[in-house]
């Protein structure tokens, strides 16, 4: 990786693959890694298993300490991937601006792949039947959010390979 600390944003809807490529890419740059998933109350993962989608209102305390983990790796010009579904812009914008030196990804999937993957997927707290929740939340990347998204039917060492030239491109 290139020399300046680096806060790193991996976003897709459940089943994308963002922790998978998140952890492969933390272990290639030799940095921390982080699942959002382990910031969200153990009420709202009790919800979400339910098969209740979360509101933003629910969502805000997770986005907070989301940014403020974030703002802390900033201070301390220490490098971190964070897998984090990153379904709407404005959640975008926020994680970023915790950030002085942040990359996005977003990690792009046709639904049947999604489904697929989430159907086959065991011991997670979060059920396919809030997979098409997640898609109408996911908004679409505006021309002003620096991110650059990724076709996520590609292999994990390809999104990785992917990864790392856009961080090194953008020095």
């Amino acid at each position: 990786m290139n020399t300046k600390a680096q806060q790193i944003l991996i976003m897709g809807v459940s089943g994308s693959g963002k922790t998978s490529v998140g952890k492969a890419l933390a272990q290639a740059l030799a940095c921390d890694f982080i699942d959002a998933d382990d910031f969200h109350s153990p009420e709202s993962k009790a919800m979400m298993a339910a098969g209740t989608p979360l509101t933003d209102k629910e969502r805000e305390p997770w986005v907070l300490s989301l940014c403020e983990m974030l703002s802390q790796y900033s201070a301390k010009r220490k490098s971190v991937v964070l897998a984090v579904s990153g379904l709407k812009s404005a959640h975008r914008i926020q994680l970023t601006a915790a950030c002085k030196n942040c990359e996005s990804f977003l990690l792009d999937l046709p639904c049947d792949v999604l489904e697929a993957r989430l159907t086959q997927r065991a011991s997670h707290f979060f059920p396919a039947t809030l997979l098409k929740s997640q898609l109408s939340s996911l908004e679409q990347p505006k021309a002003s959010e620096s991110l650059t998204v990724l076709d996520g039917n590609q292999t994990i060492t390809a999104l990785v390979d992917l990864c790392k030239l856009q961080l090194t491109q953008s020095i």
